[in-house]
């Protein structure tokens, strides 16, 4: 028994998604752009939990900020982070 089309098509258009980000990430990594990234964002990136990521700002050893109404993080701050922690 197969999947329906519209099944199957959101399986693609969702893989697609996927590996986009992971491509722009490595882009990233490589050409070193610098650029905000949302709390969501940033736990995919680092591999860590939200509650890390708040601890870590809530003691003031990762910057980041809310001026947008959201919590936003530089991923430079989040790689310095990461190497001094």
């Amino acid at each position: 028994m197969s999947l329906p089309r519209n099944l199957i098509q959101e399986r693609n258009e969702m893989t697609f998604f996927a590996l986009d980000e992971k491509l722009n990430m490595i882009l990233d990594k490589i050409e070193g752009r610098d650029r905000w990234l949302s709390t969501r964002e940033a736990v995919d990136y680092c591999g860590l939990s939200e509650k890390t990521l708040k601890r870590a700002r809530n003691a003031g050893v990762l910057k980041a900020s809310a001026a947008t109404g959201k919590i936003l993080y530089l991923k430079s701050d989040i790689d310095a982070w990461l190497k001094n922690r």
